[in-house]
């Protein structure tokens, strides 16, 4: 049976189309994996590097039942740190939570995914602590356009901060996600698997 890591390669290696969302800001290189709606506790357990990187989201036409049209849909969420290639990945896990175990699986709880930084992720914070009952209104204002879902949405937090999410391409799930190293071993990209392949779906 085809392991996470192999069937991540097998879907990086099938075409898809790059679509540069932005850059942002990573301040501290702790980094957390999870739906803006729904915050990670526990960052990953990998130092990333600090910096402002470009993310990117890699597409393709996919539809998750053979009776259904296919559609342009999110594959990969991926944070680019180096123009280098990646000669090397590993699977990443959060931190060790409250049930004592790391976490090989990041929750997109409410349907989409976002990479950041400590700071960032405080700073989402207290826009919540603020806004309270309107939170999903706040993001709703970048998520959604003329009634319909935005696939990909820069959420700008002031100061100089935001964060780049997407809608993960199963939707509401848990997923993989994978850090590659370059021949110095130094982290050239973290990317989130959506698992739109064949292979998901048997």
């Amino acid at each position: 049976m085809a392991s996470a890591l192999d069937l991540f390669l097998k879907s990086r290696a099938e075409p898809a189309t790059r679509v540069n969302a932005g850059t942002q800001a990573f301040r501290d290189g702790r980094l957390f994996i999870a739906d803006p709606l729904d915050m990670a506790e526990t960052p990953i357990t990998v130092a990333t590097p600090s910096g402002v990187f470009p993310v990117f989201v890699y597409q393709r036409m996919w539809a998750r039942y053979p009776s259904i049209p296919k559609k342009l849909t999110n594959a990969i969420l991926a944070v680019e740190f180096s123009a280098q290639p990646p000669v090397r990945w590993e699977q990443v896990k959060a931190e060790t939570d409250a049930t004592g175990f790391g976490v090989l699986e990041f929750s997109a709880e409410f349907g989409s995914m976002s990479i950041m930084d400590g700071a960032t992720r405080a700073r989402l914070l207290a826009k919540f602590d603020q806004v309270k009952s309107a939170y999903d209104d706040f993001l709703s204002a970048y998520m959604e356009k003329d009634g319909q879902t935005v696939e990909v949405f820069d959420v700008p937090l002031g100061d100089g901060f935001n964060f780049i999410a997407c809608n993960s391409g199963w939707s509401n799930g848990t997923y993989e996600a994978f850090l590659g190293r370059d021949a110095s071993g130094e982290p050239v990209i973290l990317a989130v698997d959506f698992g739109i392949m064949d292979e998901y779906v048997a």
